[in-house]
């Protein structure tokens, strides 16, 4: 779908992994020692979507109420960002929208999507 140019919002496992910046993948130059290098490699480190937003202060998160519901008012904290993300094959990493959920009183993230 991202490569149609569809917008969607996809659900993520909390070990996703992220890049920050455009990773730039390329092939690392040889050392005139053993094989040549023929896989591509990131040129930066990638973190897990869930250690990111433990790492984010609590004046990031941005309190939203959603719609009234049957018991209330659903709202949720927010945290969003741009991200990068490369699967190691491809020749380039694609840059998506990161948005993490956090019930009301958890301490701790419930929800991650990539759009």
């Amino acid at each position: 779908m991202d490569a149609q140019g569809c917008r969607f919002v996809a659900d993520v496992h909390c070990d996703q992994h992220i890049y920050l910046d455009d990773p730039k993948p390329v092939i690392p130059k040889t050392t005139g020692r053993g094989r040549r290098p023929k896989h591509l490699q990131a040129q930066s480190e990638s973190l897990r979507v869930d250690s990111w937003a433990a790492g984010q202060p609590e004046e990031h998160w941005q309190r939203l109420t959603l719609r009234d519901g049957e018991k209330g008012a659903l709202t949720a904290d927010y945290l969003q960002t741009t991200v990068w993300v490369w699967d190691g094959r491809e020749d380039h990493a694609h840059c998506w929208h990161l948005l993490v959920r956090r019930e009301i009183g958890a301490s701790t993230p419930s929800h991650y999507c990539l759009s």
